[in-house]
């Protein structure tokens, strides 16, 4: 009886070491795969790479948690992310060896394009916004001949283009997503609930020369005033009364950060940096620490900037810091010695950062084009999440 106890011990004691390394191989074949599914699509980076500093005596409460590596097969001409795994954009696409801009909707996760638009955009840019519930897209289509200029509304969950608005260069969201301010001879309020038009203003005759230029329009965070730049001319409009201000400024306007300031790109006595424009007090403020910087984003809440830094020894890096009224606090080097930054946004609820390091030129897409080959390639986007403080 005892040698049978003894044996049937003996068995269990092997079937619970034959299970465990059974679950344990299983658990570990299925990361791998996994890991090799994920690698060709996203990578977590190396923290090493972070080289994480303060720029100034303030504590420190930025900190990244994670940088994760994109590689969307697509080549982009604008994108934005609708969620942290669905990214729209738009690119040029072929029919009958002549080339269109559509916007299309991508599932990074299932590495699937769910979308792309059937209209045909036979333009030279575009410029895309997500509605701030994501539940729609803003594409504003912009070609050398201003009478094809286009704006289209997209819908996000049922996948088909809702409106198409002629002569629209350039548009942006309302914070209440109840429509948009675009411009076309006028700048005006599209009321997409309502379908009401309302008129602010009309253009100078030198901005309707720019539209084949870049004219910037910028939307406050309260969504009431819409601010055009162009040139070293800026006009901010009161979208409630239709109330106009008309400045002068050294450079192009970045963001509207409250009702008082105006964050601007300048160079003031030769002195070159960030400036916060006091509009109420008709003066400059110096807000950065270096000279040479590009793509200044300020996140959506309006609380934090993101900005590229040339150093003097010829080096990248990419700063973050919190904007406190009229000054820049906890500003830290998220990344260092990238090549060819592009595109550096905020996702909508501030918390995440998202740039491009690689595409194809527009040189490139137009030799293509007139080469009439097809239009392949991929695209690399980090992105950047944040420790909460």
């Amino acid at each position: 009886m005892k040698k049978f106890k003894t044996i049937k011990i003996a068995s269990f004691i092997g079937l619970v070491i034959i299970l465990s390394g059974f679950i344990i191989g299983f658990f570990i074949f299925s990361n791998l795969y996994s890991y090799g599914n994920k690698n060709s699509i996203t990578t977590t980076l190396d923290r090493s790479l972070f080289n994480v500093k303060t720029s100034n005596n303030e504590e420190n409460h930025i900190v990244v948690d994670k940088i994760t590596k994109l590689i969307i097969p697509y080549i982009f001409i604008d994108y934005d992310f609708l969620d942290i795994n669905t990214i729209a954009f738009t690119s040029l696409d072929k029919n009958d060896n002549t080339s269109y801009v559509k916007t299309s909707i991508y599932d990074i996760r299932k590495k699937l394009l769910t979308y792309k638009s059937n209209d045909e955009n036979p333009t030279n840019g575009s410029k895309i916004h997500i509605s701030m519930d994501g539940k729609m897209i803003l594409t504003s289509y912009k070609n050398n001949n201003i009478k094809l200029n286009k704006t289209s509304i997209y819908d996000v969950s049922a996948k088909k283009l809702l409106k198409t608005f002629g002569g629209v260069a350039t548009s942006a969201w309302l914070p209440d997503n109840s429509g948009f301010v675009g411009i076309d001879n006028y700048l005006f309020v599209q009321n997409i609930r309502t379908n009401e038009r309302k008129n602010l203003f009309k253009l100078p005759e030198d901005v309707k020369l720019l539209f084949k230029e870049n004219l910037i329009l910028k939307i406050s965070e309260d969504g009431e005033r819409a601010c055009l730049s162009y040139n070293n001319n800026v006009i901010m409009v009161d979208i409630r009364t239709g109330k106009l201000i008309k400045l002068i400024m050294p450079g192009p306007i970045i963001a509207l950060n409250d009702k008082n300031i105006v964050i601007a790109c300048s160079a003031i006595n030769n002195d070159y940096g960030l400036y916060l424009y006091d509009i109420k007090n008709k003066s400059y403020k110096k807000i950065s620490v270096y000279n040479k910087f590009f793509n200044v984003d300020i996140s959506p809440s309006g609380k934090k900037i993101v900005y590229g830094a040339l150093t003097n020894d010829g080096k990248t890096e990419i700063h973050v810091a919190y904007l406190n009224n009229d000054k820049i606090i906890n500003d830290v080097v998220i990344y260092k010695d990238l090549k060819d930054i592009i595109n550096l946004r905020w996702s909508r609820d501030s918390q995440m950062l998202y740039f491009v390091t690689q595409n194809v030129s527009t040189i490139e897409m137009q030799k293509e084009k007139q080469e009439g080959n097809n239009i392949r390639g991929n695209t690399l986007i980090y992105r950047i999440s944040f420790k909460s403080s």
